[in-house]
């Protein structure tokens, strides 16, 4: 006895007439009259009697009419549940500061607009907290700085993230210099666990160099504020000082730029809607300093 079947037969029962309930279900008549007699032989019992062209209901029918009912009903309301869930999805994403501030928002207005029936929850925080929720299952997606070795999390390369060595006039630093040299400086960086600061110790430690910082920071904002009082040297993302008057300061022997990533759990159900976010962001970001 499949749902079919049933919906046959509830057909069958209220309209008493095989014909009609084959023009209101667009179903030849011979297959409704074969799943009606596979019913009464399956459970060995009549549910129509026939009179001519007009068919008499038994009581094994206004019992069995009974309980379809309520079966089809609560199927077809499991039914429209589920198809409401798949249109209507909620796309939790992580992300840095730095992401959060200079391209998510853009993204998610761009996306949103294109998929009205989407809600996108953001959470901003740092690397370690990011990857956390991600190994919890508590985000779907996070844009990191910093590239993760964890098996059961998959990376995708979204953009590079380049920093700058910046300092106000009154402090005098020098317009070049090595990062040993740069390292005896006053610096005002992020603070540890952050997908900046994991980046930069890794790129000191490259050079037999360990950092303390004058000031550590979980806010890019207030390192600025510091660094435009004359108080050290800030390593901030570029993007950050692309309308300031600090003076930047090149770094003859090292290169810094991160990689940004879109990351998510390998066991991850991707459906649709979550794909197409996942495929909007690659390209969206694509090319992009951030």
């Amino acid at each position: 006895m499949s749902f079919n079947d049933l919906r046959i037969f509830k057909e069958v029962y209220e309209q008493q007439s095989i014909t009609k309930a084959a023009k209101k279900l667009y179903i030849s008549q011979p297959a409704i009259s074969r799943a009606i007699k596979q019913l009464e032989t399956q459970y060995s019992t009549q549910l129509f009697e026939r009179t001519g062209k007009r068919l008499l209901r038994t009581e094994s029918a206004n019992c069995l009419y009974t309980k379809v009912s309520t079966i089809l009903e609560t199927y077809d309301t499991i039914s429209d549940a589920l198809k409401n869930t798949a249109q209507n999805h909620t796309i939790r994403i992580g992300s840095n500061t730095t992401l959060a501030k200079y391209y998510l928002t853009n993204l998610i207005t761009t996306f949103t607009k294109e998929h009205p029936t989407t809600t996108i929850q953001v959470t901003v925080a740092n690397e370690e907290t990011l990857l956390q929720a991600l190994q919890h299952h508590e985000l779907d997606l996070a844009l990191i700085e910093n590239n993760v070795h964890e098996d059961n999390l998959i990376s995708i390369h979204i953009c590079n993230s380049p920093l700058s060595m910046i300092a106000s006039p009154q402090f005098h630093a020098p317009t070049s210099c090595t990062i040993e040299e740069l390292s005896k400086y006053p610096l005002l960086i992020r603070e540890k666990g952050s997908a900046q600061r994991n980046y930069l110790d890794a790129i000191f430690a490259s050079h037999q160099l360990s950092i303390q910082p004058l000031w550590q920071s979980s806010n890019t904002e207030v390192l600025l504020e510091a660094c435009k009082n004359g108080l050290g040297i800030a390593i901030v993302p570029s993007i950050y000082t692309r309308y300031t008057n600090f003076q930047q300061i090149h770094i003859t022997n090292e290169t810094l730029i991160r990689k940004c990533y879109l990351v998510y759990h390998k066991n991850k159900y991707i459906h649709p809607t979550l794909q197409q976010c996942i495929t909007f962001i690659q390209e969206e970001m694509e090319d992009t300093n951030a």
